[in-house]
């Protein structure tokens, strides 16, 4: 443990001679420099010379005045080095005898500080005034008074000021005042505290996370640090390629600007907020919303009946643009037509069945797109499905008796015919056609039992040829495949 003495200074009157010779101090016993301290010493002898701390005094100082018999002394314009032990020397009866006393100079207390302290917030710190020539020190902060507040730690003699955990609220001003004896004359110093902490930061941005597609998005952060933390921008862990046109950082980094915002906007965004002390990470969710994209259609069967068609056409789900789906429209055209038109479906649905009555003999084919629509507007266009007539594979049932007709023509019987693609024709990838031909027939049951089963035999118009199948039942589904179209 350190250990300060305090210099108390006063002057003594010390009693060291006889009563032959004595020594007073006339003047204010606490002079201030540039004052006079005036000395008399009375006796019965012969007064031969004066002495500071044993050393003879030079009376010729101009500093210094004596009368004719060196009864008195006076010593003008007072400085620090006049204190000490002043003694006035007689010679009385053939022996030396004197007397003495102590004069000291109050002088202005001397401080030494450290003008500049730097501390992390959450360390322990210390201020410190070293002083010379005084009897109190006192401290403030910012101009209140803090000896007596709680929080402060201080050592023995007040020249040290300690903060255990220090907090960004203690940096300023302080300042340590020492007094002296009589509070006449203080001095003062006054170091400055300067306390680093990490980032604080708050990222806000649209109004529930939300934007809609072609609006301006501003994020703006709120930090606070020192020293002022450097900010870093992401998006889904990547940092952003600021150079581009669409992104603006605002002065110093605090707000992140997107200009006309798209869907694939979207996203985790994270600002990193760093400074010699830590670092912080803010996030913002933004979700853009937008119309869909567009469907893709997987397949278009048509059923050729006896009076008309049914078409089914099926596709998939598309990316909603962050806003629910609310409805798809299928639109549709005979091969070649002006005219498309249009069905409504529930957004449930990802398939169409469209009946219509048509004359089969000029059909040569269906044109298919679907659209899908949110409350933000309709998707583009889907790729074009087209079904060509050349495609149909044609089916002749057996007639009532045992025996079917081979070449049975189309209005004779009902056909169902169904055309299966994996992609819409305009797919750079070239996928054979699978043209997939069915009928479940029904027929009377032959007159003899043993002749229960029934042989149906299909022809395929293009190739010319036949197929048998025997079932055992009343009813049967054929089903034929061929390749290529």
């Amino acid at each position: 443990m350190k250990r300060y003495v305090i210099q108390l200074l006063i002057c003594l009157a010390v009693e060291a001679g006889s009563a032959a010779v004595q020594l007073l101090l006339r003047s204010s016993r606490l002079p201030f420099p540039g004052q006079s301290a005036s000395f008399s010493c009375s006796g019965s002898g012969t007064i031969i010379r004066w002495e500071k701390d044993n050393t003879v005094l030079n009376l010729t100082n101009a500093r210094y005045s004596s009368d004719q018999k060196m009864s008195s002394l006076v010593i003008h314009s007072l400085v620090k080095t006049d204190t000490g032990l002043y003694r006035c020397v007689a010679v009385v009866s053939g022996i030396e005898e004197s007397d003495t006393v102590y004069l000291s100079v109050l002088v202005n207390p001397e401080i030494s500080y450290k003008p500049l302290t730097v501390a992390v917030e959450g360390h322990s710190v210390t201020l410190g005034c070293q002083t010379r020539y005084f009897t109190k020190i006192s401290w403030t902060f910012n101009g209140v008074n803090i000896s007596h507040k709680p929080g402060y730690i201080y050592s023995r003699a007040k020249m040290n000021l300690t903060i255990d955990r220090v907090s960004r609220t203690h940096a300023g001003q302080y300042a340590c005042t020492a007094t002296n004896y009589n509070k006449a004359h203080t001095s003062t110093g006054t170091p400055v505290l300067v306390v680093y902490y990490g980032p604080d930061a708050v990222l806000r941005g649209p109004v529930n996370g939300t934007a809609i597609e072609g609006e301006d998005v501003i994020m703006h952060l709120n930090t606070t640090g020192f020293p002022s933390p450097q900010k870093k921008w992401k998006k889904d862990d990547v940092f952003l390629e600021l150079e581009s046109s669409r992104y603006n950082l605002g002065p110093d980094g605090q707000t992140l600007s997107i200009s006309s915002v798209q869907t694939s906007d979207s996203g985790n965004y994270t600002c990193v907020v760093n400074n010699t002390v830590g670092e912080t990470l803010e996030y913002f969710q933004l979700t853009v919303e937008g119309p869909p994209s567009p469907p893709r259609l997987l397949e278009a069967n048509i059923t050729v009946m006896e009076t008309f068609i049914k078409m089914f056409v099926k596709w998939t789900v598309p990316f909603n643009g962050n806003s629910p789906i609310t409805e798809y429209t299928l639109h549709y055209r005979q091969k070649g037509g002006a005219f498309w038109f249009t069905m409504l479906v529930r957004s449930s649905q990802v398939s169409a069945d469209v009946p219509m009555s048509i004359n089969l003999n000029s059909l040569k084919g269906f044109d298919f797109y679907v659209t899908a629509s949110n409350r933000h507007g309709s998707s583009e266009e889907s790729e074009i499905f087209q079904v060509s007539k050349n495609s149909f594979l044609l089916i002749a049932p057996p007639t009532s008796s045992s025996e079917p007709t081979e070449k049975s023509g189309l209005s004779e019987s009902r056909v169902i015919v169904i055309a299966v693609s994996g992609f819409a024709t305009s797919i750079l990838t070239t996928f054979a056609l699978i043209v997939l031909a069915y009928k479940r027939q029904r027929w009377a049951p032959p007159h003899h039992q043993e002749e229960q089963n029934a042989t149906v035999r299909m022809f395929d118009a293009r190739s010319d040829s036949f197929a048998e199948s025997s079932h055992p039942s009343k009813e049967t589904q054929i089903t034929y495949a061929r390749y290529p179209i």
